[in-house]
């Protein structure tokens, strides 16, 4: 197992078995003590990344405006999605599979009021669907309506995938990218107060996606470094919380 009786451990997550081929460059990563996929592939037993089009049929809405697999999740296939993401996890990882598992949606959040600028259209067609189906609703039951079966079907969509791919490989670690979210990248250089801590309101929004840290057997929030922490002492402040 990639993590057994490590409290730290840094695995190499780049395609750079493309060096090798293209280039002729090999990165020799077992100097530095890092975890690596055989032949340094992008997907391996060690660790591998399901993006939006290599697990199932997560629906979602592309730049062009298309709703691809039903668009928005309370209209996803998730009878099909499922039978999809178990063959892809059979065909790419071994029954034996202990490694890192991540899924990588980033489309849509599954709370509500998260999705904002580009993401208000997954807002904005969950309310047409209330209109339609319940044409007499006034705007604030049109919201809440909305709201309830965005959130229910995205929860739906999250756990049972999650559910599905812990059944097929269950000594896997699985979670999503970019949960939880800690909303403290936010520092200028010169802000000597400083201290990394989740914003309030990000470990309230944490709280109410309690469903999900139950059903995932690791989590995975992002740790990309901003570039007010660029070469800062203060950086380790953002990734330990």
């Amino acid at each position: 197992p990639v993590l057994r009786d490590r409290p730290f451990v840094v695995v190499w997550n780049m395609p750079t078995a493309h060096c090798q081929k293209h280039y002729n460059v090999c990165l020799d990563l077992r100097d530095f003590d890092i975890v690596e996929n055989r032949r340094q592939d992008f997907q391996g037993q060690k660790m591998t990344i399901f993006y939006r089009d290599h697990l199932g049929m997560y629906p979602f809405i592309s730049r062009e405006g298309g709703k691809v697999n039903g668009g928005i999740p309370q209209l996803g296939h998730l009878s099909a999605h499922l039978s999809l993401a178990v063959t892809q996890i059979s065909s790419l990882l071994r029954p034996n599979f202990t490694g890192l598992a991540v899924i990588d949606w980033e489309e849509w959040q599954p709370l509500w009021e998260k999705n904002l600028g580009e993401k208000m259209e997954y807002r904005r067609l969950s309310k047409r669907l209330v209109r339609q189906e319940r044409p007499g609703l006034s705007e604030k039951a049109v919201m809440s309506l909305a709201r309830g079966m965005f959130e229910g079907g995205a929860r739906k969509f999250m756990e049972v995938t999650l559910q599905a791919a812990i059944r097929t490989r269950p000594e896997g670690l699985w979670g999503f990218y970019g949960f939880p979210v800690c909303a403290n990248k936010h520092k200028r250089k010169t802000d000597d107060t400083y201290t990394g801590r989740c914003h309030t309101g990000s470990r309230r929004q944490n709280d109410r996606l309690s469903w999900l840290w139950g059903r995932s057997t690791a989590l995975y929030p992002s740790i990309y470094l901003p570039r007010g922490l660029a070469g800062s002492s203060r950086a380790a402040l953002m990734v330990r919380y």
